[in-house]
């Protein structure tokens, strides 16, 4: 199964943490990149590889659970 890492960044753009993803392939990489927004942005990569960029929606709840496959570290 590919891993993934979404890194969780500050709005200077350093990294404030990182989630790994084990997942069936990049369209189901995404999907879970986009639930792991709140209010910072996340950038999801494959190596070193950047495959996207998902910026936070404004009033999304911010404590919620994983989606399933993420594993936070």
């Amino acid at each position: 199964m590919p891993e993934y890492k979404v890194y969780v960044l500050r709005d200077d753009g350093h990294v404030i943490s990182r989630v790994d993803l084990f997942c069936d392939g990049v369209e189901h990489a995404k999907e879970l990149a986009k639930a792991i927004v709140d209010d910072k942005p996340v950038e999801l990569w494959d190596g070193s590889i950047r495959i996207a960029r998902f910026e936070p929606w404004h009033g999304r709840h911010a404590n919620r659970s994983a989606p399933a496959g993420v594993k936070r570290t």
